[in-house]
């Protein structure tokens, strides 16, 4: 394997992101999960979370050094407007560790989202396919998990 280099903060290839000072305050991770399918997701999901914990931690209390958020997205809809269960409702006991650090969003509280799935259902299949609208709703749900974490998170800095 080949070593890594060293990090350089001054290196005049970052100059237009990192001016080669430490920030203070280290920046608060916001890690975005949506489209919780409920096999695979959930576990990765639930693998990350000890990974990024235990990495971070330089005691057993994997808790102590971490400010980053998990946000994990969900609703009672699929994009392409077919109703689905709510996964990570229904365990979310398995992330009870986790949970003060997972921002838990239903996008079914969502106005804006909730037209559009309604609107994408009475879509025809075969129109969601030609039209390319079948992602459609993934645009509004973007904005509706940022004006909601906002809402809710307003102690996440810049």
């Amino acid at each position: 394997s080949v070593p890594l280099p060293e990090p350089d903060c001054r290196d005049p290839l970052w100059r237009h992101i990192l001016d080669g000072t430490r920030r203070p305050v280290p920046r608060v991770l916001v890690d975005i999960t949506t489209g919780m399918g409920g096999g695979p997701e959930l576990d990765l999901l639930e693998m990350r979370l000890w990974e990024l914990n235990a990495s971070l931690s330089h005691s057993l209390n994997f808790f102590a050094p971490m400010k980053d958020v998990y946000v994990v997205v969900e609703s009672a809809y699929g994009l392409r407007g077919d109703l689905k269960p709510l996964h990570f409702t229904r365990q979310r006991a398995r992330f009870e560790m986790f949970l003060p650090q997972i921002e838990h969003i239903l996008l079914d509280n969502c106005t804006k989202y909730i037209q559009e799935v309604k609107r994408m259902r009475s879509v025809t299949n075969v129109k969601k396919k030609r039209g390319g609208k079948m992602f459609s709703a993934e645009a509004v749900q973007r904005v509706c998990v940022l004006k909601e974490l906002i809402a809710r998170r307003p102690d996440i800095p810049d």
